[in-house]
């Protein structure tokens, strides 16, 4: 965790969830401005204690290459591992990597006005009907 002070002298964890260690450490500093008040030959003197504990350090870990793996795995199927498809969405981007394509989709997007899309739906309705006509005229004609 990040501790700031600010000019109140009040602590702060800059992490959310950690209000009890902030009024923990707050309490302990205070204890110690009493004692080093009462013992001057040891005032300004601080010790530190650091409790580190490695299986703790490994799960949290193996918790966050889990989830990354997890992301990667949503991410495929909903894509698809078709690379002749992932080439074809990536085309365009100079870096290949997914950032710059959703980057990408993003300014496409952007471009497209709120209130178009349903004129855009009715345009790919028709689109879709006429390949359909010319889909079912095709079984007639002979090459």
């Amino acid at each position: 965790a990040v501790v700031s002070t600010q000019s109140t002298g009040a602590l702060k964890l800059k992490e959310p969830g950690h209000a009890a260690i902030t009024r923990q450490l707050e309490s302990q500093i205070s204890a110690f401005k009493e004692k080093s008040a009462k013992d001057p030959e040891k005032a300004g003197t601080v010790t530190y204690e650091i409790h580190y504990r490695g299986d703790h350090a490994k799960f949290a870990e193996a918790s966050r290459v889990a989830a990354i793996e997890k992301r990667i795995t949503e991410l495929e199927s909903k894509l698809g591992k078709d690379l002749k498809l992932l080439t074809m969405v990536t085309g365009d981007c100079p870096d290949k990597s997914m950032l710059s394509v959703v980057a990408a989709l993003q300014t496409k997007l952007s471009l497209i006005e709120p209130n178009d899309y349903a004129h855009i739906e009715t345009r790919l309705q028709a689109v879709l009907h006429k390949m359909d006509l010319l889909k079912s005229k095709a079984k007639y004609l002979i090459w």
